[in-house]
This record gives C-alpha cells, structure tokens and sequence, in this order.
C-alpha cells in the first residue's frame, strides 16, 4: 500500500531532526580533532547523556535549554541546526517528487553535506576533505540512478560541470597564491559540479557570487567587516547549488 504525502513529509522531518543532531556532533567534535564516536556528553560538566536528552529540539524544549546536572545553558544553534537540516530535506523532497526513490535520497544527502560544509566553513573557514568526498560520492550516485543508465551525454555533462569550477577557482587559486580562494573551494566546486551538471553549476556560480557581493557589501555598510576582510565562500557556494537543486528545472 502506498504510503500518502502527509506521512512522507513526516519521515523526512524525523529524517532531517536525526542528521540533524548528528550534524551538530560533527560540527562540534571535527574542529577539535575528536572522534564522532562515543556517547554525546555535557562540554561543561561531561555528564552521558541519556537517550531522553538526545531526542532532536523536544529535549531541548523539555529541559528548557539546560544541562540537567550543571543547569548550564545550552546553545540554541543545537535545535536550530536541527530544524534547519529538516526544513531543507523537506524542500528537497518536495521541489523533486519526480524522482524515484533512490535518486531522492543521495539527492538529499547531498543537500545534507552541502548545508554541514556550510556551516563548518562559515564558522572555521575550513573545509573538510570528508564533507566534500561525501558530497562527491552522494553526487556520482544521485547522477548514476537518476535515470537509470549514465549514457555518454550524461557523463560529459558530469565532467564539463566539474571541470568549470575546478579551473574557474584552480586559475584564480594559482594565480592569487591562494589568496583570494581556499584550496577547499576548488574540490567543492568540483562536487557541486557533479551533482548539477554544465548549467546547474553555472546557474549556482552566478547565485553564490551575486548573494556573496550582497552579504559583503551589507558587511561592509553596516561596519562589521572592512575591505579586504576574509569572508568563507564555501557557503554561498551551498547557497547556490542548493537553489539550482530546488528551482533548477524551472530557471
């Protein structure tokens, strides 16, 4: 029996609510070079927590944003982090009902790796090789099933849309030393490239530089960044490909 729209939506918010937290545990524990492995603890006072403490947004809520032990206060990037991750899997869902089942879930794991690099970048300017594997590997699958079969105009497209951030961001990497592009920019170009294709990639280049030179120039205005300042692009990147993912065949 097939199952009905409203009860996907609610396995796809669980979904996104179960990264989620796993999400936050990579973006807490990759910087300072500890193992994703283990039981989640207090940072403050490394009380285990238990499995009712762990439950996505609701324990946060019950416990009203504190550790049950220290009575510390507990982040609300946690929850929201959560939420957001759901919110984006929903999208995902729903802007590409056409696909068949496989095809959507490596589509969807691949906007779950673009939102962590993301996030990691923004906060660490740093990009891991992992998150962009990940990405990459999710990509290739998302692109092998998606009709079926990779005929040959399927696999050039692929590699025409790595091919053009990846010397697009390589020249200007080589040309500036490094300065006005990190290296990790290069490597997730070359992922969002095999997720989106030849046009998908040049679609998302443009959104990811029109939104950066927005979010730059507010800095600027406002007075919270100077000229010259180091602003992350990995996530205006995600920005973009995330809405070539949701709108692509409509633009």
């Amino acid at each position: 029996m097939p199952i009905n729209i409203t009860t996907q939506i609610i396995i796809i918010i669980l979904l996104g609510l179960a990264l989620g937290s796993f999400g936050n545990v990579l973006l807490y524990r990759i910087p300072k070079g500890e193992s994703v492995r283990g039981r989640s603890k207090c940072c403050i006072c490394n009380k285990i927590l238990g499995c009712l403490e762990l439950i996505p947004v609701f324990s946060f809520l019950f416990q009203k944003g504190k550790c049950k032990k220290c009575k510390t206060k507990i982040s609300c990037r946690y929850p929201a982090i959560e939420i957001l991750t759901a919110i984006i899997f929903v999208i995902t869902f729903l802007t590409n009902q056409t696909l068949e089942i496989v095809p959507l879930i490596f589509l969807i794991l691949s906007a779950y790796m673009l939102l962590m690099i993301a996030l990691y970048d923004a906060a660490t300017q740093k990009i891991p090789d992992v998150f962009t594997a990940a990405l990459f590997i999710f990509a290739l699958v998302f692109q092998s099933t998606k009709t079926g079969t990779l005929n040959i105009p399927d696999i050039k497209d692929i590699l025409y849309g790595m091919l053009i951030p990846i010397i697009f961001f390589g020249g200007m990497w080589t040309i500036s030393r490094g300065r006005w592009i990190g290296s990790g920019d290069i490597f997730l170009g070359g992922a969002i490239g095999a997720l989106l294709g030849f046009k998908g990639v040049l679609i998302s280049l443009f959104f990811a530089y029109t939104i950066g030179a927005v979010i730059a120039l507010a800095l600027i205005i406002s007075g919270r960044a100077k000229r010259g300042a180091v602003i992350a692009f990995g996530p205006f990147l995600c920005i973009g490909a995330m809405i070539v993912m949701f709108i692509g065949d409509r633009l």
